[in-house]
């Protein structure tokens, strides 16, 4: 409920259920490579509606985007 008040001015009303879906799918990569082309098909969405609500979540503060750490540090672990 949290996130629909968050984003329901920035997400259309007739996309709001699969953007419901969206939601759960994400959900389900915490932590790990999220693959745009792959949530594409999954949902039965086009791409470049996935990455308009990624980058809706990612505004939001909803959702973080973390960058790989660079090959020279990867070692040092």
């Amino acid at each position: 409920p949290y996130i629909k008040k968050d984003v329901s001015g920035l997400i259309a009303e007739k996309s709001a259920i699969p953007f419901n879906d969206f939601i759960a799918y994400c959900a389900g990569y915490v932590g790990q490579q999220f693959a745009v082309a792959n949530a594409s098909t999954a949902l039965g969405v086009n791409v470049k509606t996935i990455v308009l609500w990624l980058s809706i979540l990612e505004n939001a503060g909803i959702l973080y985007f973390l960058k790989p750490a660079p090959i020279s540090l990867r070692g040092v672990w």
